[in-house]
């Protein structure tokens, strides 16, 4: 196995960023945009625009195979990366920017948000990867499942360098180049470095942007969805970070955490046939025919949809039985949660929000949730919808502030980066 070694020195900006995960335990990304790239998805001749950087080495599977096709960098096929192993060099990195102690402490005190750094710095390693499983011909069997789609969260946060809403879904994949340190130095504040601009085609933002506009530092709190099993509907708001805590709502979950391992019956009888467990016929048969009633056009819904809409139609029923014996009850159609903070035993300090007016929550199970403008809809929300609703949220946040508290991150998962950048202020 032959690895690149990258020994030329490059200038650029240093994206230090938390994962936007729904856990106390935060890790922290390094992202590199070296100076004067450009990148083009139209141009054959990409100068990459961004690598993952980090502090030191991992435990890693190269997949020798495909690694000649991919000039002769490392192709990782699996890999096992601490969860903390930037944050140690993001201390030491902060120390000597230009940076506040009392900013330095507003990061490290956030369970969200990004700052910026210039940077020059000498890699010993290069590598690469895809986020997603490229299936192509009898390619999907060398490659097989990547472990970056578990471990790696910027392609899902970061509203210019993000996978677009479908792409998961639609066996896309997204390309990441990784380094390895070697040595490094930061520059002052003001470093005349070239201007670089970006091709951007994520969900939102879609053109060329500068690179201080991509790069930029991410909201130090984000939204985020509730969700719950089958047989239970219900997320609680409590006044105290403890099952002990006074209940202040019930909010009706979201989206599907998991189904029942019992639901599903895959044993494999001859080709092309499965046992299927009636229980899970029946639900799906239900929700597609409820599904197509409220739809009011078409005559054909995906099997996953109609057991999603299974749930979303029964949640509603139980609502209507017993919102009078709940706790300021509310719809999953009626609220956001926004997450300022998470502690150690993975209570979420949050406050409930007024829904984006005219989006519902709709996710794919053991996948992501999305703001869509109907549960038959499968665009994601429109960017002037979304950056009105921040800019009334910057100023007058009282309009869609409904209740605050807290929520164990059992029933939380993370939606997108949302609200002001309090780390540099």
């Amino acid at each position: 196995m032959t690895t690149a070694m990258t020994t030329k020195t490059t200038r650029g900006y240093l994206k230090i960023s938390w994962h936007y995960t729904m856990k106390y335990n935060k890790g922290i990304d390094l992202v590199y945009f070296p100076q004067g790239s450009q990148r083009s998805v139209n141009d054959e001749n990409i100068t990459h625009c961004h690598y993952l950087l980090y502090a030191h080495d991992f435990p890693k599977t190269i997949n020798e195979y495909l690694e000649s096709s991919y000039g002769d960098k490392g192709y990782l096929e699996e890999v096992k990366i601490p969860y903390d192993i930037n944050n140690d060099l993001a201390k030491e990195i902060l120390s000597k920017s230009s940076l506040t102690k009392a900013q330095q402490e507003k990061f490290f005190n956030s369970r969200f948000g990004s700052v910026l750094v210039p940077v020059e710095l000498i890699a010993k390693e290069e590598y690469f990867t895809h986020w997603k499983t490229w299936e192509v011909g009898d390619r999907d069997r060398a490659i097989g499942r990547t472990a970056m789609s578990y471990q790696i969260t910027f392609p899902l946060y970061d509203k210019y360098l993000e996978i677009p809403y479908g792409g998961i879904e639609q066996e896309k994949f997204y390309e990441i180049y990784l380094l390895i340190l070697d040595t490094y130095k930061v520059l002052p504040p003001n470093t005349a470095l070239r201007p670089s601009r970006y091709e951007v085609g994520s969900l939102l933002y879609q053109g060329t942007y500068p690179l201080e506009e991509v790069a930029a530092p991410l909201p130090t709190s984000a939204l985020a969805y509730t969700h719950s099993n089958m047989d239970k509907f219900i997320v609680n708001l409590r006044d105290q970070p403890s099952k002990e805590g006074k209940i202040l709502a019930q909010l009706f979950s979201q989206a599907l955490k998991s189904t029942p391992k019992d639901l599903f019956l895959e044993d494999r009888k001859y080709q092309g046939e499965y046992n299927i467990n009636p229980l899970y016929e029946e639900m799906v048969t239900k929700g597609r025919k409820w599904f197509l009633e409220d739809r009011e056009w078409g005559d054909w819904v995906e099997e996953m949809m109609g057991f999603q809409y299974y749930f979303v139609r029964t949640k509603q029923v139980y609502y209507q039985a017993n919102k009078s014996k709940l706790i300021n009850p509310l719809e999953a159609k009626e609220y956001l949660v926004l997450v300022w903070n998470i502690d150690a035993n993975n209570w979420a300090k949050v406050w409930i929000l007024k829904m984006l007016e005219g989006y519902v929550v709709h996710d794919v199970i053991g996948g992501r949730g999305m703001l869509h403008a109907s549960y038959f809809d499968d665009d994601g929300p429109a960017l002037e919808d979304l950056e009105n609703y921040t800019k009334t949220f910057l100023e007058s946040p009282s309009k869609l502030k409904l209740y605050e508290g807290y929520i164990h991150t059992n029933g939380l998962d993370y939606l997108l980066p949302f609200g002001g950048d309090y780390i540099q202020r």
